[in-house]
């Protein structure tokens, strides 16, 4: 028996609440600071909850189709967490965890008011030599609500040619722009 490994890394840091933190460690992340993380003040100054920059990657995998409730069996310390983020905390962390890759994307843009878009890489790759099953993908969304979803499972026909495009889908309901900075005069 082959194992698949899927390393997959955010192509840039991310401003993340501790909830979606939490949400992408459940989920296998490893985290590496960007920036001095925010504190309750300086999210409260923003009028949000604080966000903390991240570099953010995985070793095996994202997301792999378990609900929260499976991903959430494996954890040791569940009942820290919930007493961290609060009820509401809590129950909009298992709702993350119900979600898919985009619904995830979807979140870290509404908290980076200041991000236009969000992509992510993967590559798949196995223990042992195959010729199929290698590959791997790439997703990009946008705050116009787009997320452009493109593997090499989409991209290669069966007699080795190339389709042109991934697929684009209009997945969520856009967020508001991204706030045009004032040129000096």
């Amino acid at each position: 028996m082959a194992d698949y490994f899927s390393p997959t890394v955010f192509t840039a840091a991310i401003g993340l609440t501790n909830v979606l933190r939490h949400a992408l460690e459940i989920q296998g992340a490893s985290f590496e600071e960007a920036e001095e993380p925010e504190t309750i003040l300086d999210g409260l100054a923003n009028g949000r909850l604080p966000v903390s920059s991240y570099y953010v990657s995985f070793s095996e995998g994202w997301n792999d189709g378990q609900d929260a409730d499976e991903l959430l069996e494996y954890i040791d310390d569940v009942d820290v967490i919930e007493k961290e983020l609060g009820p509401e905390g809590f129950d909009t962390l298992k709702e993350i965890l119900n979600g898919d890759q985009s619904d995830m994307l979807y979140h870290i843009l509404e908290v980076n008011p200041e991000m236009e878009m969000i992509d992510v890489q993967c590559g798949f790759s196995c223990s042992k030599m195959r010729l199929d099953g290698y590959g791997g993908y790439g997703l990009i969304a946008n705050r116009k609500g787009y997320l452009f979803n493109c593997s090499t499972g989409y991209m290669v026909e069966a007699d080795g040619t190339i389709k042109p495009t991934g697929e684009f889908i209009e997945w969520v309901t856009p967020l508001a722009p991204v706030p045009e900075t004032p040129t000096p005069a």
